[in-house]
């Protein structure tokens, strides 16, 4: 049953159950059909964000006008939560988990596996349907890194984040400098950060937005950073 809480729909991971009887035209998620396919989804998405945005707009108005520090405290659970919404490690571990097999099975349908893709119709249904769900699912993430990018920049509108002072190699020991991540690759994800600072991807993914870290392509994802850049603020982020 179709949700009106942008929350809840971006939580959601309905599909409908596996037939090999049945086209992926008829197939399902979230209520929504393979005919009627991701632009119905991302038309009824938008709508539950605006609807959401204009009623926590209103709310916070009326909380900066009473208090300052309450609207930054409940955006800054608005951001929480949507962030947990989007990690792949803590939350709806079958949606993650059939996001990155159907991608990969896509691919191998792509190189390996095309001339069977194109002899058998059930091997067409089969990746179509997967096609179908991963991009109803990176929807749903356009959706949850929108609303993420919106309520940050609400909340840096009225508690706006400093700039990170940047290490240099003078600042520093010239020995822990050159053994800094010397031994991880140039380019770096967020999971390899994570594991880096031990900490969870969506507190990579806020240092990028608040500017402590620079990604390479900020619409990539996962977000990529060169090591040198990364070895900027190394010992900062060590500190935080």
């Amino acid at each position: 049953m179709k949700t009106n809480n942008l929350e809840m729909e971006l939580r959601r991971y309905e599909p409908s159950q596996a037939d090999d009887k049945i086209t992926y035209e008829k197939h399902y998620y979230n209520d929504f059909s393979g005919l009627e396919g991701e632009e119905a989804y991302q038309r009824y998405l938008q709508g539950l964000y605006d609807n959401y945005f204009y009623e926590l707009r209103q709310k916070i108005d009326t909380l900066v006008f009473t208090n300052i520090d309450t609207a930054l405290r409940f955006l800054k659970t608005k951001i929480d939560l949507f962030n947990e919404i989007y990690d792949k490690e803590y939350n709806n571990s079958n949606r993650w988990t059939d996001y990155k097999s159907f991608k990969s099975m896509i691919i191998r349908d792509e190189t390996v596996d095309k001339p069977i893709i194109q002899r058998s119709q059930w091997a067409r249904n089969q990746y179509n349907t997967m096609k179908f769900i991963v991009r109803m699912i990176d929807t749903q993430l356009y959706y949850i890194d929108k609303a993420i990018n919106e309520l940050t920049q609400i909340y840096n509108t009225y508690s706006p984040q400093p700039q990170p002072q940047i290490i240099n190699e003078t600042d520093i020991d010239k020995e822990i400098w050159d053994n800094t991540l010397k031994d991880e690759d140039e380019i770096l994800d967020t999971f390899d950060l994570a594991r880096i600072f031990h900490k969870k991807e969506s507190t990579i993914r806020r240092w990028a937005r608040d500017g402590v870290l620079n990604p390479i392509d900020k619409s990539k994802r996962p977000r990529q950073f060169r090591k040198d850049d990364v070895k900027k603020y190394y010992l900062k982020i060590k500190k935080r």
